[in-house]
């Protein structure tokens, strides 16, 4: 599969439609997202992506409509492009319909591995149908939810949105405006990353990256990850401020396990795609990245140039570099 989707009518059209948007970040954007949904057949179907993976998505739906174009998480995007050729092991914790896993077993192919890490049933299902279509056979689904012990959990989903997050031990959390629809509550086992992950990574080959979006849980996941972690050179994990504290965290629950751990953290930004400082006060739903000066000693110059905040141009490179 090659990532570019050169030759093909549907490779030039995405590319031309994010071009457009990278362009012009604003109105471009705009302009991209109805185009695209003016001449693209309705309903969720397989579509190819501007990453090259095939994914069953439907263009109305605003997040999957993102994933084809392009323009979901760049800042992370950018900075996996740039780190996954040259890692052995790939964890997503929090998979959801498996964009990252795709792109995972995409840029790594044979010499990688992907754990994928997600309990709701239905973002499973969606996840196995998009894994054959890409015949991602270096990727593990595990359906189970990660925590800081092993015991039964509730998750709690909503009818109309593919996220879902870990009830609280102490009290009910609502919904966040973010999903719709009627509650619902999924009985899942939870085990901690550590114990799920023994005995899965094998003779180290690479870098390994631990990915987490889990709707504020990453405390939880962090805390069952210690002897994990000892193994890990990169961690990216969403910082959704106001789901963790619903949960009872504080952003700092995040940060600092992982600064005494050994990791340096960094913000990662979307507009233009690159890294900065961590501010005094996180709000919103960031993606934060922790990296290992081993990250730095085994990567490419494109990453060195990420982390100077100089960046601008290594998604596009790698991308166009990168193919199966």
């Amino acid at each position: 599969m090659n990532l570019t989707g050169k030759g093909s009518l549907a490779g030039g059209w995405l590319d031309f439609l994010n071009g457009l948007g990278r362009t012009f970040p604003w109105h471009g954007r705009a302009i991209a997202r109805r185009l695209y949904s003016i001449f693209s057949k309705s309903g969720c179907v397989p579509r190819r992506t501007y990453y090259g993976m095939c994914m069953c998505l439907d263009p109305r739906n605003g997040y999957h409509r993102e994933l084809i174009l392009g323009f979901f998480e760049e800042g992370t995007t950018t900075a996996l492009c740039a780190l996954l050729p040259h890692a052995d092991t790939f964890i997503d914790v929090g998979a959801n319909i498996g964009f990252y896993t795709l792109l995972a077993s995409t840029i790594m192919g044979n010499r990688g591995k992907v754990l994928a890490f997600e309990p709701d049933p239905r973002n499973l299902a969606s996840l196995a149908t998009n894994l054959a279509l890409n015949q991602a056979s270096n990727a593990t689904v595990l359906p189970v939810a990660i925590g800081d012990t092993r015991r039964s959990a509730t998750l709690v989903a909503a009818e109309n949105s593919i996220g879902s997050f870990l009830e609280g031990q102490r009290e009910t959390i609502p919904l966040p405006g973010y999903m719709h629809g009627p509650r619902s509550e999924i009985a899942v086992q939870m085990v901690t990353l550590s114990e799920a992950c023994s005995g899965l990574l094998g003779p180290r080959r690479g870098m390994r990256i631990l990915k987490m979006d889990i709707e504020g849980a990453e405390p939880l996941a962090i805390h069952g990850a210690a002897q994990l972690l000892e193994e890990i050179d990169v961690v990216i994990a969403e910082m959704n401020v106001s789901m963790l504290r619903a949960h009872g965290f504080q952003p700092e629950e995040i940060v600092e396990p992982l600064v005494r751990a050994g990791f340096h953290a960094m913000l990662l930004r979307d507009r233009p795609p690159g890294v900065q400082s961590l501010p005094s006060a996180l709000a919103g739903s960031p993606n934060l990245l922790f990296y290992r000066d081993t990250a730095l000693s085994t990567s490419t110059d494109c990453l060195k140039a990420l982390l100077m905040n100089n960046a601008s141009v290594c998604i596009s490179r790698e991308r166009h570099r990168t193919a199966l």
